[in-house]
């Protein structure tokens, strides 16, 4: 009866679940329909962060992660990142894809996670433990894009991207456990043949090419729909917020003048329902859990706004900032 019980709740959610997503798709369409300007606006924007900003800082890094992986160049010869692995995450090869998620961007670390689980390298319980703290921005985007163009400051740049890497880092410690020794061997074994270049950077480049259309398109997607916000009759905190959890790239852009550098930190540890979906679509055979996924993004972004603020206590950086109507509210 117990058993009977729990299988109609199970069928009750699953049902509900699938009604708001009906819901929510019907939504959209009417919406669509009755703006199609304004959605096509969004589309416009989304197509011009891809252009101007994801594509040029991301497609290049994915050809290389996608060729070290391919080759087994990461894979040998890597004493220090081994041992350091071990130490710091307690997980295989944990550092060496930690840097690249760093380095790369959101959907590097997933991409890499995945294709080892795809390899067995690792398992995916190990995987699943490893896109707790590899989900983060790339240096490019935090320095370049975030520092540079929008707060004219390098500094704030660094900031913010440390502030993300040191919340990232304190949670893979926090949930990294030990594992066997042995399986290093069997992840060094599993590396043994090089793939012959030629082959390797061709199967990088299609690869990557998959991905980035992938990304691209959820981004320009969750653009559009950031611009049909502006139809609801929401405060403009509220639309702001929304805005900042569906897409992370355009979020930033609206929120960086009004919001403070923690709270626009937060947001790059948090990613977005953007991020999210072009990292479940790259996922693989990792079956990555949504409800635990946003759950460790959101205790992320917490900690990465209460570090953040610390390292402003300690590196203070002078930026203007301003209000939604314009009126100077000082530096940060």
């Amino acid at each position: 009866m117990k058993h009977f019980k729990c299988l109609l709740k199970i069928n009750n959610v699953i049902r509900y679940k699938y009604m708001l997503l009906l819901y929510l798709l019907f939504t959209f369409i009417f919406l669509l329909v009755r703006y199609p300007s304004i959605a096509a606006d969004g589309v416009k924007n989304g197509l011009s962060l891809c252009f101007q900003s994801l594509i040029p800082s991301l497609y290049p890094f994915m050809i290389v992660v996608e060729l070290l992986l391919s080759t087994g160049i990461l894979m040998k010869n890597n004493k220090v990142l081994d041992f350091l692995s071990l130490k710091i995450f307690r997980l295989p090869l944990s550092l060496n894809i930690f840097i690249l998620s760093c380095l790369g961007g959101y959907p590097v670390g997933v991409t890499c996670v995945s294709n080892l689980v795809g390899r067995d390298v690792l398992n995916a319980e190990e995987g699943e433990k490893l896109l707790n703290f590899t989900v983060n921005p790339s240096l490019s985007f935090a320095v370049a894009f975030v520092g540079a163009m929008l707060y004219k400051s390098i500094k704030a740049g660094f900031v913010l991207y440390l502030s993300v890497i040191l919340s990232s880092i304190i949670i893979g410690i926090l949930i990294g456990r030990k594992i066997k020794i042995n399986r290093y061997t069997r992840v060094m074994d599993a590396f043994e043949e090089e793939a012959d270049f030629s082959t390797a950077f061709t199967s990088s480049v299609k690869k990557s090419a998959f991905t980035m259309f992938y990304i691209c398109s959820f981004t320009v997607l969750f653009s559009s729909i950031c611009s049909l916000v502006e139809i609801f009759p929401f405060s403009p905190e509220i639309n702001l917020l929304i805005k900042s959890i569906t897409e992370v790239t355009n979020g930033i852009s609206l929120a960086y003048r009004a919001r403070s550098l923690p709270f626009i930190a937060s947001l790059m540890s948090f990613g977005s329902l953007s991020v999210a979906f072009q990292i479940f679509s790259v996922q693989g055979e990792l079956k990555i859990k949504s409800i635990k996924y946003f759950f460790v993004r959101t205790v992320s972004a917490v900690l990465c706004y209460l570090i953040a603020t610390v390292m402003l206590k300690i590196f203070p950086v002078t930026v203007n900032t301003f209000s939604p109507s314009g009126v100077n509210c000082g530096v940060l």
